[in-house]
């Protein structure tokens, strides 16, 4: 850029520009141009310490020519660019590809015609544009700046930028530098890492997931992508795996929602997802997660022990007596015989002989379905010396195996269709559930448990606050009912 010298300012006019730059603003900004253009400073030199394009330069030097300082009070648009990564981010920038691009790169062998220059470019800008860095529209850094930041050459500059515009991230003008785009091409746009396909029924975790997801999608126009075979995707080393990571680590989505993490997933070795919003929920694994990353929120509900006493308040407040508990046997989740028996007589309960302990997730398979029937149906069976009034579901998935047997109950009674279900006698049932798919019921049910529509909310606000460049908003939350 060539510039005709602007007149030197008089001491009134650099007092009066003075007086503008240290009010602020946009005619600050252009005050400090033109003091700047005056002390012999070049144009570009003015264009990367300030932030601005050459366009603002070029505007304010020929309103102050044209009319000294007062003309630049006149609204001329300042027309600012993303700052340029500087100091030890240049560095870090430079020679701290994230692995699993540098992985994906090396699987696909192209890394010998894809500089990894280029790939810290990208990296950068996809950040800068998803963690709010740079405005909507706004200008990135002269390329020029970019260059001399990532210590490369201008052909791997332009075609960082000519894949960014591929991507979405960027809108190439000739001759008026790269914009962030209007809009990143990730908005709206979720993915939700969980097996759809492992959860038989409309009862349980995946449906009140998929549930609570269809409500968000209409509620605040986002749009969920399920990754429904996780298993192999994830727990293998495979293209696919590294495939995936890569769009994570791409900014191909405003946010990443978990189900779980366990030591399987963990032994995938470390992954560095730095800036993107990731979301692991109930991580069974308590060290650190293979995703190391700025974003990674961990959030854990109660544990199971936990509900368990607000379930046996229930039981006392609707006047039941006798309670009888089934609990997973898992080492998360499962409790000792004591325990229950503590925590029932602090309510007033008597937990008499049943804390039964399913080896298994009910509905994995049938034969784990039959052999809970068949131990409600010998706990309920008339004529014993413990009945119990009241009974205490772990899981929704329960709910099936004890109508059925108190069908099998009422029939060998003789009862009718309308009569079984009172067999042997008014049964009060409290049970984990989860919202907002609680399994339907004829039995008399008080459900407690998590709420995954607000915990998928609060996930689609924290990926936002996010993307809108605020610093530590709130992490999302495990709601419970």
């Amino acid at each position: 850029m060539t510039t005709e010298p602007i007149p030197g300012p008089d001491a009134a006019a650099r007092a009066e520009l003075e007086a503008m730059a240290a009010r602020g603003g946009q005619n600050g900004m252009r005050a400090r141009i033109v003091l700047a253009l005056a002390r012999g400073e070049a144009p570009a030199r003015v264009v990367e310490a300030m932030g601005v394009t050459y366009a603002t330069v070029r505007a304010a030097r020929r309103r102050f020519a044209a009319g000294g300082a007062a003309a630049l009070a006149t609204r001329i648009p300042v027309r600012r660019t993303a700052p340029p990564p500087e100091g030890e981010e240049a560095l870090r920038l430079r020679s701290g590809v994230p692995d699993v691009l540098l992985a994906w790169e090396e699987a696909g062998k192209r890394r010998g015609r894809l500089p990894v220059a280029r790939l810290a470019i990208e990296t950068w800008a996809r950040d800068a544009v998803a963690l709010g860095a740079v405005a909507p529209g706004a200008l990135f850094p002269p390329r020029r700046s970019v260059r001399k930041a990532f210590r490369t050459t201008t052909r791997v500059v332009q075609g960082a930028f000519a894949s960014l515009a591929r991507q979405g991230f960027a809108r190439n003008v000739p001759g008026g530098g790269s914009h962030a785009p209007g809009q990143p091409p990730f908005a709206g746009r979720y993915l939700v890492a969980c097996d759809t396909t492992g959860d038989p029924g409309d009862v349980g975790y995946i449906p009140s997931l998929l549930r609570a997801a269809k409500i968000l999608e209409e509620s605040r126009a986002a749009r969920f992508e399920f990754l429904t075979d996780r298993t192999s995707v994830l727990e293998t080393n495979g293209q696919e795996r590294l495939r995936l990571l890569a769009d994570i680590r791409e900014q191909r989505w405003a946010g990443v929602f978990f189900r779980s993490w366990n030591d399987e997933m963990a032994a995938l070795g470390p992954v560095r997802l730095d800036n993107v919003p990731i979301c692991l929920f109930w991580p069974r694994n308590r060290r650190p997660a293979s995703f190391h990353g700025t974003r990674v929120a961990k959030i854990d509900g109660p544990t199971t022990p936990a509900m368990l006493g607000p379930l046996l308040a229930d039981c006392a407040a609707a006047g039941c007596r006798r309670v009888a508990v089934l609990d997973h046997q898992d080492p998360r989740g499962a409790f000792r015989a004591g325990e229950v028996a503590r925590l029932a007589s602090e309510r007033g309960l008597e937990i008499g002989p049943w804390h039964y302990q399913a080896t298994q997730m009910i509905g994995e398979t049938p034969g784990t379905r039959d052999a809970v029937r068949a131990i409600l149906v010998a706990m309920l069976a008339p004529g014993r010396d413990w009945t119990p009034d009241g009974i205490v579901l772990m899981d929704d998935h329960w709910l099936g195996p004890l109508e059925e047997a108190l069908d099998m109950l009422g029939a060998r009674q003789g009862g009718t269709n309308q009569t079984r279900s009172a067999a042997p006698g008014k049964l009060f049932v409290a049970c984990i559930g989860n919202k907002p798919a609680l399994p339907a019921t004829r039995l008399d049910v008080r459900f407690r448990g998590y709420d995954l529509l607000s915990t998928l909310d609060s996930f689609l606000s924290w990926c936002e606050a996010i993307h809108a460049g605020r610093k530590d908003p709130p992490p999302p939350v495990a709601a419970t009912f």
